[in-house]
């Protein structure tokens, strides 16, 4: 922008000065506008010229953090380094590096560069650092008493919530103690009138004879029942010492307690003085365990409605206390018939549904016997293109919305971080590259370096008469030498006179695909099918075209990035075509890579993930594409491309309409090594057909293995 003038002048203010040269026209500006404010006032000159020392040695200081000191680097060699790469602190800064470090070293360098800005510091500002370091002090002391004050303020009244806090505790907990009690005296009740009623009936049924009868199962449940109510009682006084609720309630449970104890002593063989002795010995949970496991098993389905009731085999097995009573129709449920292999993809896959009568049904077979005789027949091929068809036409009589391309803030931008390897680290680098290939008797000289994200390469400029293969026999000493797992080099350059080495980076800069998608390559590439590769060794964005390959084979280990190249590839065409161009078929066997594309416009189907539906999906593909030859014959044109450009410029007469543009079909295949093992008969021959036919017709595969 400034001319040949403005560009010396900031060659020179870089080569003084370094990376302060961006901040010297400023600072000049408020000293001069300073001095000449204050020019009768000598204190201002001192502060000027302690000023004018600051700014030296922070050129020292900067030159020391950017590019460091070389003792064998020259006044000269500074300034060509500064002034070309704008960096470090140019001649001032490295001769405060060469004044300090060479008689102090690199540390002592460090000391006294930062007691001198200090020092300039404390006379610019006229303050006492040490002051300005106690009143720092001071008030962090003064900030930690006001917190303790504040602290010990505020204890009482936090001691006064915890005592509150304490109090709702405790009557929280009385108050569950006494709803328990509660529950437990409306349960004695219920059972006492229960108690009672039985007693009446069996008095009233036995009449004279109640002596003479033998004791019925429910008297032995009366029994059982008094001993568990003996227990309640006990529980019952438990809850009255812990809660130290009224006892007049706890009077009327023993009461209860007793009179139905005396109601179910009819009909006992045990005497009461044992059943006393053993109810006092055992524990609560052992009493109630023995009460359960004595109750007979038909009495556990004594609620149940007579009609539910069968009897149980000798397979049933009785619960226990613990265990929940499982339903009678979950005990006796049939077991239900297993389904085979082919009619388990019936379901998944209705083929019947989509099918027209006139088209017979293909067989089931099992899994083995399909990979024995992979071949399907004609009808299961013809059946499988008119689903494909029927779901496209579904598809496209949804309603049609206008395409709004996706904003790129959806995309994670990068670091920021520079890539690859510093400058410093690239200069010393090519340094070592030359001296090491001089030491062997080949002169070359670095003309250029590209830095890409993962490989650097150095262009070397042989002198007259060096032999090429020279250097190419070179590579295991340049390895040594440059401490480097493995180096490429590229002899000549295609399109150069220059010998290229490419050397790994020691730092691999991620390339994010924002990054291309907003490069100038992809905005203006014409085509609608083309996609972020990446960058190339010297750093630019790689955009392609899959229309020129015109089908693209991904093959790799696992692990390797290719479900990550597919992502790339289909979201560049999300942002780069709208759904009237391009459309897509995804195959995807591992069900989990493309099924989160559901849903978009693009789509002629959803994601298959089923291998007889994506056998079909390419007959169907095959059967376009021999349908827009027959199409491309009818309109005298050789390819899509012409179709579509004759179509929009004919002219239609009028009641008729104007044929439709074909969009271009990109059939993508995630993983075609499952796909051929459970379906190669189906899969093969569509893909042999549509790679060799199908490039005209505007359809190309993608295919990942």
């Amino acid at each position: 922008m400034g001319g040949v003038v403005g560009a010396a002048i900031s060659k020179a203010s870089f080569g003084i000065m370094g990376l302060l040269a961006y901040v010297f026209p400023v600072l000049i500006f408020v000293g001069a506008a300073f001095l000449v404010s204050n020019s009768k006032n000598p204190l201002a000159y001192k502060k000027a010229l302690a000023a004018l020392v600051f700014f030296v040695f922070l050129c020292g200081l900067v030159q020391l953090l950017t590019e460091g000191y070389m003792s064998s680097t020259t006044m000269s060699e500074y300034y060509s380094t500064c002034s070309t790469y704008r960096t470090g602190g140019g001649v001032l800064g490295g001769a405060i590096c060469i004044s300090t470090t060479s008689a102090f070293g690199v540390a002592g360098g460090y000391v006294i560069i930062i007691l001198v800005l200090l020092i300039s510091l404390i006379l610019i500002t006229q303050k006492s650092f040490f002051g300005f370091v106690f009143r720092i002090w001071d008030a962090v002391c003064a900030l930690a008493r006001d917190g303790r004050d504040m602290y010990m303020e505020g204890q009482p009244e936090r001691d006064l919530r915890k005592e509150l806090r304490v109090q709702e505790r405790r009557q929280r907990r009385e108050e569950r103690q006494a709803q328990r009690v509660r529950e437990l005296e409306e349960a004695l009740v219920q059972e006492n009138n229960d108690g009672e009623e039985a007693a009446a009936k069996e008095k009233k049924s036995t009449g004279f004879l109640e002596g003479t009868l033998l004791v019925p199962p429910e008297a032995k449940k009366k029994k059982n029942r008094k001993t568990v109510l003996r227990d309640h009682k006990k529980t019952a006084e438990g809850i009255k010492n812990d809660t130290a609720t009224d006892t007049d309630s706890v009077a009327v449970v023993s009461d209860m307690t007793s009179d139905f104890a005396g109601n179910a002593e009819h009909g006992e063989t045990v005497r009461q003085d044992q059943k006393d002795e053993m109810s006092e010995n055992m524990p609560v949970e052992n009493t109630m365990a023995m009460a359960s496991s004595q109750t007979p098993m038909f009495e556990i389905h004594r609620a149940e409605p007579e009609e539910f009731y069968q009897e149980p085999s000798d397979s049933y097995v009785q619960p226990t206390a613990e265990q929940d009573v499982p339903e009678l129709s979950e005990c006796y449920s049939e077991p239900e018939p297993v389904e085979t292999y082919a009619e388990v993809q019936q379901v998944q896959e209705p083929v019947s549904e989509n099918v027209p009568e006139s088209v017979p049904q293909p067989e089931t077979r099992p899994a083995s016997q399909s990979v024995k005789n992979p071949k399907s027949s004609k009808q299961e091929i013809e059946s499988g293109i008119q689903n494909i068809q029927k779901e496209i036409t579904q598809q496209n009589e949804v309603v049609k919305r206008e395409y709004h391309y996706p904003p790129l803030k959806l995309l994670k931008r990068g670091d920021g971080k520079s890539q690859g390897d510093s400058d410093e680290h690239l200069r010393k680098t090519a340094k070592k590259l030359q001296d090491t290939l001089h030491n062997f008797g080949v002169n070359v000289t670095v003309t250029n370096v590209s830095c890409g994200p993962t490989v650097t390469r150095y262009e070397l400029q042989p002198e007259m008469g060096v032999k090429v293969s020279k250097i190419v026999n070179l590579a295991d000493d340049i390895k040594l030498n440059l401490a480097t797992p493995d180096i490429r080099i590229e002899a000549p350059i295609p399109g150069k006179a220059a010998v290229g080495i490419e050397v790994p980076n020691k730092e691999n800069h991620a390339v994010m695909l924002r990054e291309i998608l907003q490069s100038q390559e992809f905005q203006s590439a014409k085509s609608r099918l083309s996609f972020a590769v990446g960058k190339d060794i010297a750093g630019k964005p790689v955009v392609t075209d899959i229309a020129k390959m015109p089908h693209l084979l991904i093959a790799g280990a696992t692990g390797s990035g290719k479900s990550v190249c597919i992502n790339t590839l289909i979201v560049s065409i999300l942002y780069k075509a709208s759904p009237e161009d391009v459309k897509l078929i995804m195959i995807d066997p591992k069900v989990v890579e493309l099924s989160v594309y559901n849903g978009i416009p693009h789509l002629f189907i959803p994601v298959v993930t089923d291998p007889k539906k994506a056998a079909g999906a390419l007959n169907w593909a095959v059967t376009e594409m021999m349908n827009r030859y027959n199409t491309f014959a009818e309109y005298s044109v050789r390819n899509l491309q012409e179709y579509n450009r004759k179509v929009e410029g004919m002219r239609i007469p009028e009641g008729e309409e104007r044929p439709e543009k074909m969009p271009q079909i990109v059939i993508i295949v995630d993983e075609l090594a499952d796909l051929m093992m459970v379906a190669p008969g189906e899969v093969e021959d569509a893909i042999c057909r549509l790679a060799q036919l199908a490039r005209a017709a505007g359809i190309h595969l993608i295919i990942a293995t």
